[in-house]
């Protein structure tokens, strides 16, 4: 589990934030311990969407 906090100054000075917690097993494909290693780069986008989930 990873959690990353997101802040900035909102409008009228404000401050914003957001609590985000990321979930999930990651397995090596050559069975090498993953510990300590760099798997990636985490990108966003100021971009809105609209997420509505299907039932």
């Amino acid at each position: 589990m990873v959690q990353l906090v997101v802040s900035r100054d909102g409008v009228g000075g404000l401050a914003e934030w957001v609590l985000m917690e990321l979930q999930g097993e990651l397995e090596s494909r050559s069975g090498a311990g993953l510990a300590g290693r760099l798997l990636g780069d985490l990108h966003y986008t100021k971009e809105v969407r609209d997420y509505a989930p299907t039932v």
